[in-house]
């Protein structure tokens, strides 16, 4: 209680002084002085008072019970001799993490230093700003459309190819494809390898769009990882479930629409028009000459056909655009360069070493969940586990992740929001439980053998936000990380 403390204060200002802290001659002056006056400084009443001593002292007796210790073990490590943190560790035990954040300095950062740490933040993190488009593939492409404008050229060529209804659901996200960038980096050496073709081939706008509301079921990698719509997940089996991939400047490069499973009309199908694709494309029909079709499309097509023809942007190149159509509509068209590889016929896309990382990665998480367990479980019968610091930790993480979701994933305005929801939930809650097991399991470690590496740690786990070692540690790791 910081009642205590204050008491305790009042017992020490009398101990190293020989006065009472305050002198009244009734009850109720005594409770006036307590509550509007402060003592005085106890170096004024005795000479050559210890500095630490008085400091002590005088943070016990604060009116603002915010601003008294946290702990009597916090008084004691302010005093002269006072280091349970050294006795526990000398006597071969682990100290509790009250002792260890009763341990450590009071010392705050000067005011000067604290300005040039935030100043050194905010200069690296707009230099980081100032050098990243020097590093990006977009000012490369040299596109200005923004992904808005992108999705809706994307309805635009849905509409002209006869699909305009509109779609219950739909999403866009911006795609780089590493196959051109390596096979260009391979084939041209010169300077203006990234001058040609690059907008064209290097990034696709994906665009889908479906007649239910797109229910994506696996998290995803990323700054905002989440279930999110991808080319596959959720997969594009229902009627009437389309995607539109666009080059940076609005220019066709894939279409897969999923026809209908029911034939309704047993009559003649009309011949497919192509000339709205190619147009959608941003390619002369007139320079392409007809071959063979040799990539089947992902979904079922009554009428095949593939052109060959010159790359508008790279001199000496020949591309390929396959399309397919069903009853007349178009179901698939493809630009196909020599860097498109067919996924689908890849048995094992991973490479040896990859699957030894992997392997490695499922090792040290099956490590984790069952070794931390073990220990955990050893630690909470020996009593040395901090379960309030790992349940805070524990929170802090589940609303970290959730907040994560809210901000990446794909909501839809239908009762699957519970699923996405479910699913969000889920993997927070995983995520969560196993920061508890792992922390619950090497906490006690760390703090019986390097107590005094987590001070600043437990004392920001205990609440003190305020805390002036808090602040700086804070301040030197926010900077140290822009860096």
């Amino acid at each position: 209680m910081r009642s205590d403390l204050y008491s305790l204060g009042l017992v020490l200002f009398e101990l190293y002084t020989g006065k009472h802290a305050f002198d009244a001659p009734t009850l109720a002056g005594y409770r006036q002085k307590h509550a509007e006056e402060t003592p005085a400084s106890p170096s004024s009443l005795v000479a050559g008072m210890d500095p630490a001593v008085e400091r002590a002292i005088l943070r016990c007796v604060e009116k603002d019970p915010k601003m008294r210790p946290a702990s009597a073990a916090q008084v004691a490590a302010a005093l002269p001799g006072g280091d349970p943190l050294a006795a526990a560790l000398a006597a071969g035990e682990t100290p509790s993490p009250e002792m260890v954040a009763a341990a450590g300095s009071e010392d705050r950062l000067s005011p000067a230093v604290a300005r040039g740490l935030v100043a050194a933040t905010l200069g690296v993190m707009l230099l980081h700003a100032f050098l990243a488009p020097r590093v990006s593939l977009l000012p490369i492409a040299g596109s200005e459309k923004s992904g808005e404008v992108l999705r809706v050229r994307a309805r635009e060529i849905l509409t002209t190819l006869g699909m305009p209804e509109r779609p219950a659901d739909w999403a866009g996200s911006l795609e780089h494809r590493a196959e051109f960038f390596l096979w260009a980096a391979r084939q041209d050496r010169s300077r203006e390898r990234w001058r040609h073709g690059v907008s064209r081939d290097g990034l696709s706008y994906v665009y889908r769009e479906s007649p239910v509301p797109l229910i994506p079921r696996n998290f995803t990698p990323g700054p905002f990882p989440g279930p999110v719509v991808t080319a596959d997940d959720p997969p594009p089996l229902r009627t009437g479930m389309k995607e539109v991939r666009l080059d940076p400047e609005g220019r066709l490069k894939e279409l897969h629409v999923v026809p209908p499973q029911l034939q309704k009309s047993s009559e003649p199908a009309p011949a497919p028009d192509w000339a709205p694709l190619f147009r959608a494309a941003g390619l002369d029909a007139n320079l392409f000459r007809a071959v063979e079709p040799r990539w089947i499309p992902s979904d079922y097509a009554d009428v095949r056909a593939a052109w060959e023809g010159p790359h508008p942007e790279r001199p000496g190149l020949t591309m390929r655009v396959e399309a397919a159509s069903y009853r007349g509509k178009p179901v698939s068209f493809l630009w196909l360069g020599p860097w498109s590889g067919s996924a689908r016929d890849a048995t094992d896309g991973l490479s040896g070493a990859l699957r030894v990382s992997e392997m490695v990665w499922n090792v040290i998480l099956l490590t984790l969940l069952f070794g931390g367990s073990w220990m955990a479980r050893r630690n909470l019968r020996a009593g040395r586990g901090d379960r309030r610091g790992a349940a805070r930790l524990c929170a802090g993480v589940v609303i970290l992740k959730l907040s994560m979701w809210a901000l990446g994933a794909h909501h839809v305005p239908a009762v699957d929001e519970i699923d996405v929801f479910g699913v969000g939930l889920g993997n927070a809650a995983l995520l969560g439980a196993l920061v508890w097991i792992v922390y619950i399991a090497l906490e006690p470690i760390m703090r019986r053998h390097w107590p005094r590496m987590l001070i600043s740690w437990t004392r920001l786990l205990a609440g003190g936000w305020k805390d002036p070692l808090v602040g700086r540690d804070l301040l030197v790791g926010a900077s140290s990380g822009a860096l």
